[in-house]
């Protein structure tokens, strides 16, 4: 007879964690009834498998009803956990793991997901002591990455022996297919960026590091595909550098998979991350990869037999899946301003690829190689195992 399992998450849509959900409901459901919890109703949803329980459909802005919605949702989920005799309880980011653990009942073993290095991201010292709760509360923590599992270990005090670390899977998975202009990638070198326009990506490195690139190579392209707050400053940003022609902000597509595809590398300017899952869709696609060797995930996929704590400062290490650069430091500077070591290593990085096919297609291969140990099905197994260990 198939166990029950519930996953639990504040939407099916739009980022890392929640195509995680779909993907592994949609493979878990050969062995398991799945019940999938959020609590926003978008039309707009990854495709899964299962029953969908939406808790809550409007957005609740003032306090006094957010502490409400809480306090319910946890009766809820308490309630629906009772009423469907799950057996496994697994949330995946920090509001829905707090809900997870406050609405334990017998029988059902609480597992949560961390998805980034939390210790870095949350500035909000509540933030970190729900983490801590939840961590200390819960039966068992899967985290996305190592380096995140030390965050825990050290940051959080999590005994290790309650960590299990699961990557995520390297799988294409779309809402629909959003039209390209071919016009894009009519030059002879096409780089691309994929990720929420915020100060955690880094964006502005990237665009100032490329302005060395097209110093060299005036048809060179950089496409940033992702929307979000810093568009306007980024755009300032090139348009100082009087790069409107090079470099793209084409905003969030339903489909990066076939813009990645006529890339000829992925850049990855990140300052911190759990993962990284925009390197996984690029290792999907088998594109060459530069990454910033950032805290955390980078080196994990990229280089896993070196050491993931130690990071590279002043050179590039030409990896075995990919390409290491320093991480910049995140200080916004102008188009007026000179580049940096890291931006100037960076830039260094991006033109020995446009300049030497050879290491390109090299790097191409590697991507192709590296990308049949995140497979779908040694994922689910990994999931398999931990749900019979707990």
């Amino acid at each position: 007879m198939k166990k029950n399992l519930m996953f639990i998450i504040p939407t099916l849509c739009g980022g890392g964690a929640e195509k995680t959900v779909a993907n592994l409901s949609n493979y878990l459901i050969e062995d398991y009834n799945i019940d999938i919890v959020t609590f926003k109703e978008t039309e707009l949803k990854y495709s899964y498998s299962g029953n969908l329980i939406v808790l809550a459909k409007k957005k609740n802005s003032n306090i006094i009803k957010k502490i409400i919605f809480t306090i319910r949702s946890i009766f809820q989920l308490r309630k629906l956990k009772k009423e469907r005799k799950i057996n496994y309880a697994i949330s995946f980011v920090t509001p829905a793991d707090s809900l997870n653990v406050f609405s334990k009942v017998k029988g059902c073993k609480t597992i949560i997901s961390i998805r980034n290095t939390d210790s870095i991201l949350m500035k909000n010292k509540l933030l970190k002591l729900v983490t801590f709760i939840s961590c200390k509360k819960c039966d068992h923590i899967v985290s996305i990455s190592e380096q995140v599992k030390d965050d825990l270990i050290h940051n959080f005090k999590v005994n290790q022996d309650k960590i299990t670390t699961i990557y995520n899977p390297a799988l294409q998975i779309q809402f629909g297919n959003s039209p390209i202009d071919e016009n894009l990638f009519l030059s002879n070198f096409v780089a691309i960026n994929i990720g929420r326009l915020v100060e955690q990506k880094g964006q502005w490195h990237l665009i100032r590091a490329f302005s060395e690139v097209v110093k060299i190579n005036s048809k060179a392209k950089l496409l940033i595909l992702g929307e979000g707050p810093l568009r306007n400053d980024l755009q300032e940003l090139i348009e100082g550098y009087q790069m409107t022609e090079n470099v793209i902000l084409v905003g969030f597509v339903d489909n990066p998979y076939d813009y990645l595809k006529k890339s000829d590398c992925f850049l990855f300017s990140s300052l911190y991350e759990g993962l990284g899952n925009s390197l996984l869709e690029a290792l999907t696609c088998q594109v060459p990869i530069i990454s910033s060797d950032c805290i955390s995930g980078s080196r994990e996929i990229l280089a896993p037999s070196t050491n993931y704590n130690i990071k590279v400062k002043d050179q590039i290490d030409w990896a075995e899946y990919g390409v290491l650069v320093p991480t910049c430091d995140g200080k916004k500077r102008s188009y007026q301003e000179p580049l940096t070591q890291q931006e100037l290593l960076l830039s260094q990085a991006i033109l020995e690829f446009m300049n030497d096919r050879e290491k390109l297609k090299h790097y191409k291969k590697c991507s192709e190689k590296r990308r049949k140990d995140f497979k779908i099905e040694n994922i689910k197994e990994e999931w398999n195992d931990l749900l019979k260990k707990v």
